[in-house]
């Protein structure tokens, strides 16, 4: 197990240093927690106070404060959408990161971010990516997340299939995509903007203007076929899994979560539709209370 590679590893080394372990404790924790580190500097290690009298005792605490920082090492992989950045799942990447001391890993996948690069990228290509991000993560902890918006999604369920992933989070994820009922009312709104001569206003017309422009039609046809080869597979996820879909995404109709929710395999799985959210369900008004469910949704222990 990957604990017992790092507690040999952290115990090998405390014969250079346990000697002189009273005097870090003198001098506070933060010196303990830099010898720790140097041990291994994966570790997140919370101390809130040491007291120890006799050498024998110190290396107990030692050990035992070591065994603690290895179990909770936790880490956390948020991946964004189609033709998005990690500005799409940044606002709860920032409240866990506020909230908890894990390791949280944000990917561009190719061909995307601030500047829109995508011919000739495959699907592959994505989910390789999203496969390197998750292994580091692997290596160094105990615990691994992982959270998918949008085609990030189907990329995170496609993980959660082929390696040891705790917990899954899906948010707007795209089984399906285009809610024709929601894009008719959003065209309807960006129509009456453009009467106004407000259309620079509007938030769905400046969002998107860039991304069509920039998304070559083979782009489109890769990221169908990242659905086509991700949604046979949905009935081998196993693992607790959080979904959250917007009732007013224009893109992601709701009718994806609940097909999400009845192909999951899992038996511990949670859905919830947020109100007046759009697709970016990052960044909507009630992302607050949203981005409160998924944390104590990670923080509970699994069903067993």
């Amino acid at each position: 197990m990957r604990s017992n590679r790092f507690l040999f590893n952290g115990i090998s080394g405390i014969s250079n240093w346990s000697e002189s372990f009273n005097s870090y404790t003198n001098k506070g924790d933060e010196r303990f927690k830099q010898s720790f580190r140097s041990v291994n500097p994966y570790l997140n290690i919370t101390i809130s106070k040491i007291s120890i009298v006799q050498n024998q005792g110190c290396k107990i605490e030692l050990i035992f404060q070591f065994l603690l920082a290895v179990i909770y090492v936790i880490g956390c992989l948020c991946i964004h959408g189609f033709t998005g950045a990690p500005f799409e799942v940044e606002p709860l990447a920032d409240y866990l990161r506020k909230r908890t001391n894990w390791e949280i890993a944000v990917p561009t996948l190719p061909g995307h971010g601030d500047t829109l690069s995508l011919k000739g990228i495959e699907y592959k290509n994505w989910i390789e990516h999203a496969e390197r991000e998750l292994q580091r993560l692997i290596a160094k902890c105990e615990t691994v997340y992982v959270i998918g918006f949008s085609m990030g999604g189907l990329i995170a369920s496609y993980l959660a299939v082929h390696y040891p992933v705790t917990k899954l989070v899906l948010l707007s994820a795209a089984a399906y995509y285009l809610n024709p009922k929601q894009l008719f009312l959003d065209i309807g709104d960006m129509v009456k903007d453009a009467l106004r001569g407000r259309i620079s206003e509007n938030e769905m017309f400046t969002r998107y203007k860039r991304k069509i422009k920039a998304t070559p039609f083979t782009a489109t046809l890769q990221f169908r076929r990242l659905v086509s080869t991700v949604r046979p597979i949905l009935n081998k996820v196993e693992i607790p899994t959080f979904i959250a879909q917007g009732e007013c995404d224009g893109v992601v109709p709701p009718k994806s979560a609940q097909f999400l929710y009845q192909s999951i395999g899992a038996s511990a799985k949670k859905l919830i539709y947020v109100k007046e959210s759009r697709h970016l369900i990052c960044h909507c008004e009630e992302s607050e209370n949203l981005f409160s469910e998924i944390h104590h949704f990670l923080l509970r222990e699994p069903i067993q």
